[in-house]
């Protein structure tokens, strides 16, 4: 059975760098252009946390929609980058725009990616390493990797 993902993108060029994950459940609640709306999306949870505290050295998001609304699971990941690739602190909070409802909520799917990420991560050499190769997976499981 695949994973049902619509996309995956990089943020490298933003002050908060990681990856989200835009899930194909409830795309519709994304417009006529779910990955720029989904972009959006990830900035305004960006922007709650980079106004209440210091930056997490990286990010991960999954973003989906239910009933027309959109939600973000956020992932903050905080870790002594002196002895990479370690054992990261992980601050999770579930998301509708930048409001926080309370923790992250999980799919299977959900986990699976989370999964990769870490694997992917604890096999790569540094945190830019991590940053700039994003895990793979195939066209089944995340349409489009941008």
């Amino acid at each position: 059975m695949s994973l049902n993902y619509h996309a995956q993108f990089r943020t490298l060029s933003t002050a908060q760098r990681g990856r989200f994950y835009l899930h194909a459940s409830g795309l519709e609640a994304f417009g006529h252009d779910p990955t720029a709306c989904a972009e959006l999306e990830f900035n305004k949870v960006l922007d709650h946390y980079r106004s209440s505290q210091p930056l997490f050295p990286w990010v991960i998001g999954i973003l989906w929609g239910k009933r027309g609304e959109v939600f973000t699971n956020f992932f903050g990941y905080r870790n002594d980058l002196q002895s990479w690739p370690g054992d990261p602190h992980v601050e999770s909070a579930l998301h509708a725009g930048s409001t926080v409802l309370g923790p992250a909520k999980h799919t299977g799917d959900d986990l699976v990616v989370l999964g990769r990420e870490e694997e992917h991560r604890r096999r790569c050499r540094s945190l830019e390493h991590y940053l700039q190769e994003a895990p793979k997976f195939s066209k089944e499981d995340v349409k489009f990797c941008l």
